[in-house]
């Protein structure tokens, strides 16, 4: 990584692209990327510092918003497309990946009981997929 918080940091972890059975680990590491751009505080969860010039939050914003796209996959492009806020793409994904119902419920409650480790997979990893499965499966 060069700099310090300049904003030209250059993350050397492979982020994936979100899709619909990643997301465990998806916002860890996209709030990462974030926080080594400098743009955490950008509206992304509404962390909006009240001293912060308005071009300076415009242009984080802008930048919050560009990491968020380009970390998501097909799956979720359409329904983030028109978004012009990091927070609200931000709210509207986790919306959509720890949604709710009966329906979903079952589908996270058969996850949970039949998930299986990937060789690939880190241990840390695991146990964060089978907590965000009890929650998602908790929840409904």
């Amino acid at each position: 990584m060069v700099g310090s918080f300049t904003g030209e940091e250059t993350s050397n972890r492979n982020i994936v692209k979100l899709m619909v059975d990643n997301y465990f680990s998806w916002p860890l590491k996209v709030k990462q990327e974030l926080l080594l751009k400098d743009v955490w505080e950008a509206d992304t969860l509404g962390f909006v510092l009240p001293q912060m010039e308005t071009r300076r939050r415009a242009r984080n914003n802008v930048i919050a918003l560009a990491i968020i796209f380009k970390y998501v996959g097909e799956n979720f492009e359409g329904d983030i497309a028109e978004i012009d806020s990091a927070n609200k793409a931000w709210n509207k994904l986790n919306e959509l990946c720890n949604d709710g119902g009966l329906v979903n419920g079952a589908m996270n409650l058969k996850q949970l009981t039949h998930f299986v480790k990937p060789k690939d997979m880190s241990v840390q990893e695991y146990f964060a997929k089978i907590n965000q499965l009890w929650k998602k499966t908790t929840k409904a």
